[in-house]
């Protein structure tokens, strides 16, 4: 099966039926699903190397430094709850996760948050953290104080009254954001980080190159041992699961339909 806008491909600007009316457009690479036996996500449509010379080699050396440090990085968590530093190197965790790395080109048009467009509208990554390098323009922006329903998307993030930071890049570092699975097998000691991007009257095209890491779409996701007492608006704990059915739940509360096939366009 394959999820409506998930997955590798492009995406052009109001193709991404969870963002119609953000202005963007975005092209996705996925690890390599050679040989894996239903991965929804299907392979990369790479462009032609004639086409693109050495495009598709820049991006899997990337995408091999990030896994790299995302791993080093999901060691710091279990440090942070007082696990093993290897918890999270367990066979079945991690080492099939379907990570997506991608590209994103806001259009130089201005947000208007009262009226519903953004360059991204108001979100919660659904994985387990996002790094995100940007070309340094402004746009990114983050509400610390959300303390919502732990989902991906809702109506309230939309909400006037919220309180909005900016966010800085500094050279040579990525903006981490935290995913709502990573908050949920948590149960709330990690936040998921609410996030947006408005671009101002005077923005030019703004690019950046976040990378989704994502666990095993099979791996069992109960609440880690010590964050029982943990909360931050979600119920105490909730019901086990596993990502691959959160990505279905999702996608029925969202109402996108299901499609056939080994990826979603």
């Amino acid at each position: 099966f394959g999820v409506p806008s998930s997955g590798p491909g492009y995406r052009a600007t109001a193709a991404d039926a969870n963002f119609l009316r953000d202005n963007r457009e975005s092209y996705n690479i996925g690890w390599d699903t050679q040989g894996c036996q239903g991965a929804p996500y299907g392979q990369t449509p790479w462009p032609a190397e004639d086409q693109v010379p050495g495009f598709r080699a820049a991006c899997e050396k990337y995408a091999e430094i990030l896994c790299r440090k995302s791993r080093q990085l999901r060691r710091g968590f279990a440090q942070a709850l007082e696990l093993q530093d290897d918890y999270f190197d367990a066979p079945g965790l991690f080492d099939r996760g379907p990570w997506l790395l991608g590209m994103v080109h806001y259009h130089a048009t201005a947000s208007d948050p009262e009226g519903g467009r953004f360059g991204i509208a108001p979100h919660q990554d659904d994985g387990i953290f996002t790094l995100l390098h940007t070309d340094g323009a402004p746009g990114l922006q983050v509400c610390p104080a959300w303390t919502g329903s732990g989902v991906h998307r809702e109506d309230a993030m939309k909400d006037p009254n919220l309180e909005w930071v900016d966010v800085d890049m500094l050279e040579g570092h990525w903006v981490v954001n935290l995913g709502t699975l990573l908050s949920r097998w948590s149960n709330g000691f990690f936040k998921a980080t609410l996030h947006r991007v408005v671009l101002g009257d005077a923005a030019g095209d703004r690019y950046s190159v976040p990378f989704f890491y994502e666990a095993n779409l099979d791996a069992q996701i109960s609440c880690l041992q010590g964050c029982e007492a943990w909360r931050d608006g979600l119920p105490p704990p909730l019901p086990d699961t596993t990502p691959g059915d959160l990505m279905l739940e999702l996608a029925h509360r969202d109402g996108l339909g299901l499609v056939a096939g080994p990826a979603a366009e």
